[in-house]
């Protein structure tokens, strides 16, 4: 077992030793039998090769414990988003609430945005939560308590305007441009009127999401 690490006996208990990382481990099997402590050791070394490990501290953090450093941070940092992160953890302690951290793995997270998806919630809802609990798992990595996070799920959001402006819409969104902008608007390409076409202002035509983003870009600017 030198390759691995370890199994000594102290008193009726044995125990195993081992090295991750330049750091040495000692843990206690809790048990009088030298095979538990042969299996534990295992188990131990599996995890370090799977990079889940930092030493016997990691087997006992759990979802809450995930929780309590994102809220610290939150509270910290003064965040005004601590109500609505407050509200994601929610939906998260359902699934996850009895898991140790290092049980929540990328499959499982797979199946809880699917489980979400079915639910109902979108997927700007879906995404967020996934963000709070993955930075839960950052803070948790940079205390030490953990050694990684898990990989998490890539959840497409498609937030863009798809309608379009009619005639008399595109006569006040342009009144209330500023004068400066108002050309812009007017020569840009796509379908719009151009400023030399005899086109009534009924066959103009734009995204809708195009006016807003220019408004706030030029609001911006004069900032």
């Amino acid at each position: 077992m030198r390759s691995l690490g370890q199994v000594v006996r102290r008193g009726n208990i044995w125990y195993i030793r081992f090295r991750y990382r330049g750091r040495h481990y000692r843990e206690s099997s809790g048990s009088t039998r030298r095979s538990i402590a042969v299996a534990l050791l295992r188990q131990r070394t599996s995890e370090a090769v799977e990079g889940r490990i930092i030493g016997p501290e990691a087997d006992r953090v759990t979802f809450d414990d995930l929780v309590k450093l994102i809220e610290t941070d939150y509270r910290n940092n003064a965040r005004k988003s601590t109500r609505d992160m407050l509200g994601r953890v929610k939906h998260l302690r359902v699934a996850f609430g009895k898991h140790r951290a290092i049980d929540i793995t990328h499959r499982i997270l797979l199946a809880y945005v699917e489980k979400r998806r079915a639910a109902g919630a979108k997927p700007a809802t879906i995404r967020y939560e996934i963000v709070v609990l993955g930075r839960a798992f950052t803070l948790a990595v940079q205390a030490g308590m953990l050694a990684i996070k898990p990989p998490l799920p890539t959840i497409k959001v498609r937030n863009t305007r798809t309608g379009f402006f009619e005639a008399d819409e595109i006569t006040r969104v342009l009144a209330a441009l500023p004068e400066d902008l108002r050309p812009v608007i007017e020569s840009v390409g796509g379908h719009v009127k151009p400023r030399d076409s005899d086109a009534p202002i009924s066959a103009w035509f734009l995204p809708a999401h195009f006016f807003f983003c220019r408004h706030e870009s030029a609001s911006m600017s004069r900032v």
